[in-house]
């Protein structure tokens, strides 16, 4: 695999959660139609650029429940659609989030996390987006606490910006500034690019092509003022199962914003959740305050101290004007 395309593929495992979770958040300016209740690599650390290991090629595989019965299948496209209307109407996104890592191979057990972090989430029309972990904590054993506890670990927290012509990643520990610029045909909608096609702009029959997806909400959760919507996607292209081999999505079915996301890796026991809280869609700002929101999304400043380095510069430079 080339450095270019291994380092497009991880940014979009940095920012693949935001391109999950805001093309979501576009529902949230209306309602499912109808209503009622239905069945519902990375770039490397030291800037060096130093190919990893290839992974053996990933062959999907239909999963047992497909094709969806004709009622599952007709309410799915509905909500599909309705996504795909939905979407284009987003401007302004931002929540809180939490995320919990869990290996039950190398980690502290089943139902105990490896890592933990919370921090925010903001996206901009029509392509600009943040990730940043404000707190990261990773559990460790020691003589002191043979039981184990968790350790602050700031220098490994995320902090994932894009201003739709490049991906920025803060590595603190290196204390370094690394600068993706993507490729001409990504300016504009390089999130949708990514891994989780639900996203921004990003259409019914795009997701369809790269999914195999069906609703899985538990018959409790199906009716009354607290009815939420599951949905499970399984990859059906080698470059997306190469990262995950299924994605759960929890909406709100008050709101229709997700509240939960687990991302399952390719190797059992590995699982990535997400919890979303204080979520907000085209919410008012004043002139001066709106200025300041998008500002953050343009060149990140250089901490003191700090190395800048860049990828792709050469490619871009050859682009056709």
């Amino acid at each position: 695999m080339s450095r270019a395309r291994m380092l497009g593929r991880s940014w979009w495992k940095g920012m693949g959660l935001l391109a999950v979770l805001c093309s979501m958040a576009a529902v949230a300016v209306g309602q499912v139609p109808g209503g009622g209740t239905r069945p519902v690599s990375r770039p490397a650390a030291g800037g060096t650029g130093n190919a990893q290991p290839s992974r053996p090629a990933v062959q999907p595989r239909a999963p047992a429940w497909v094709p969806l019965p004709p009622k599952h299948a007709q309410f799915l496209d509905q909500v599909l659609r309705y996504w795909q209307q939905r979407t284009a109407q987003i401007e302004r996104f931002r929540c809180r989030f939490k995320r919990w890592d869990f290996d039950t191979t190398f980690g502290p057990g089943p139902n105990k996390a490896r890592a933990y972090s919370e921090g925010e989430i903001q996206y901009a029309a029509p392509d600009k987006g943040l990730l940043r972990a404000e707190v990261h904590k990773v559990f460790v054993r020691d003589q002191e606490h043979p039981a184990g506890h968790y350790v602050d670990k700031p220098e490994q927290a995320d902090h994932w910006i894009c201003d739709g012509k490049s991906v920025f990643k803060f590595d603190y520990a290196q204390k370094q500034l690394v600068e993706q610029i993507l490729p001409p045909e990504y300016h504009g909608r390089g999130i949708t690019r990514g891994p989780l096609p639900f996203l921004f702009g990003a259409d019914a029959e795009d997701i369809k092509r790269r999914y195999w997806v069906r609703v899985i909400t538990p018959p409790e959760k199906t009716k009354g003022e607290d009815r939420e919507y599951w949905l499970e996607a399984i990859p059906k292209l080698q470059e997306d199962a190469a990262d995950y081999r299924a994605i759960h999505i929890r909406i709100d079915g008050k709101t229709f914003l997700p509240y939960q996301i687990d991302l399952f890796g390719r190797v059992p026991g590995k699982r990535t959740v997400y919890v979303f809280e204080k979520r907000e869609v085209n919410f008012s700002v004043l002139a001066e305050k709106l200025n300041l929101f998008h500002r953050q999304f343009y060149q990140p400043k250089l901490p003191s101290g700090w190395k800048k380095v860049v990828y792709g510069a050469e490619q871009a430079q050859r682009a056709p004007r």
